[in-house]
């Protein structure tokens, strides 16, 4: 069988779907990917995947760069005349869904998270629902990371029950992400923010808080790691100047600084279902995170962590010393239950079966 997969970046592609691509070459699948190229690309090659650029700018509204989004991928389904098409992210799902449409060919998208742009104007809200229930009317399946995600398309007649999925996300490789011991007792407290560092992943309420923190409590640490995406330098050169948090920028490998932090924050407003949460629970750490769908599913409240009102900049504030005023082998405990939790219900083994099983291919011979 030959499969196209369409994708915005292929290092998130590689990061989180690399075992659900191993497991189609072992179902003799041919694999190609239309990606925005930003990493290493060998990494998807080394998986057998042929690649074909292509360049989504995930936040741009231009019409003129969809049109030529457009043509470039139907140039490309062209090329590899692919059986199945497997869409990731917005904008693959809508001209990845409407080209598969048009051409008869069988698709399967996947729901990622519902962007910023139904968080936004209603207008964005109304011409997001419009383009994705014509996208997605033909497509034999169409995958959720979250419960919510899945009934607010149903709700909105964007896909039928039938056709729906909710998976737990992309899953964890639990072996990759091994259980890390908790940092010894006489460690200072460490917290770490792992994301984009934009308004949309909570960045402002948890500088604020983390400014309020140090006041208090001078020894406790902040590490933030991540991408700067919007205009923020000043302000971080600032709080790093005046000792308030240390910033590392983009990590490759984020699994050294989960090990060495007490508790991972993520006070985003909206998520498809977090990977940062459910890796940094993997590996046994607390979390505090917003009580939004994507983000609550990795916690059990006051047992691995704690949830917060998004927006919220008194409440994580609370929740944050609230976790500081615990003894040591409470934080300890909550990261053993953490990874318990994950075990349980993330085991990305399991995702990927699931997804096999509904996407119904069977070995070539």
């Amino acid at each position: 069988m030959e499969i196209l997969i369409i994708a915005n970046s292929d290092t998130g592609l590689y990061g989180f779907r690399k075992d659900l691509i191993l497991e189609l070459n072992k179902l003799n699948c041919n694999i190609s990917v239309a990606t925005s190229q930003n990493g290493d690309t060998s990494l998807l090659e080394d998986l057998n995947c042929k690649l074909y650029p292509i360049n989504i700018k995930r936040r741009s509204l231009s019409i003129l760069n969809g049109f030529l989004l457009l043509i470039k991928i139907n140039t490309i389904i062209n090329i590899t005349k692919p059986d199945l098409i497997i869409t990731y992210t917005i904008k693959p799902n809508i001209i990845g869904g409407i080209l598969a449409r048009f051409k008869r060919i069988n698709y399967v998208a996947n729901i990622t998270g519902l962007g910023s742009a139904f968080n936004k104007s209603k207008f964005l809200k109304s011409l997001a629902l419009k383009l994705n229930k014509f996208a997605l009317k033909k497509a034999d399946k169409v995958f959720f990371e979250n419960l919510e995600n899945k009934d607010f398309f149903i709700k909105n007649r964007v896909v039928i029950s039938n056709k729906a999925v909710a998976l737990n996300g992309a899953g964890v490789n639990l072996e990759e992400y091994s259980f890390h011991n908790y940092p010894k007792k006489n460690n200072e407290v460490r917290f770490l923010f792992i994301g984009r560092i934009m308004k949309e992943k909570g960045i402002e309420e948890l500088f604020d808080a983390i400014v309020g923190i140090k006041k208090l409590y001078p020894n406790v640490q902040f590490d933030i790691v991540g991408k700067e995406e919007e205009n923020y330098r000043k302000r971080i050169d600032f709080l790093v100047m005046n000792g308030y948090l240390n910033f590392h920028g983009y990590q490759k490998n984020i699994i050294e600084y989960v090990s060495r932090s007490s508790c991972v924050i993520l006070p985003s407003y909206h998520e498809g279902m977090s990977n940062v949460l459910l890796e940094a629970a993997a590996i046994g750490r607390p979390l505090i995170t917003s009580n939004i769908p994507g983000c609550k599913e990795a916690v059990i409240n006051n047992q691995t962590g704690f949830l917060v009102d998004v927006r919220d900049t008194e409440d994580l504030t609370d929740k944050i010393i609230n976790f500081i005023t615990l003894d040591y082998e409470k934080r300890k405990l909550m990261g053993l239950l953490s990874r318990k939790h994950i075990e349980e219900f993330f085991d990305k083994k399991i995702v990927v079966e699931k997804t096999i099983q509904h996407l119904a291919i069977k070995k070539n011979k």
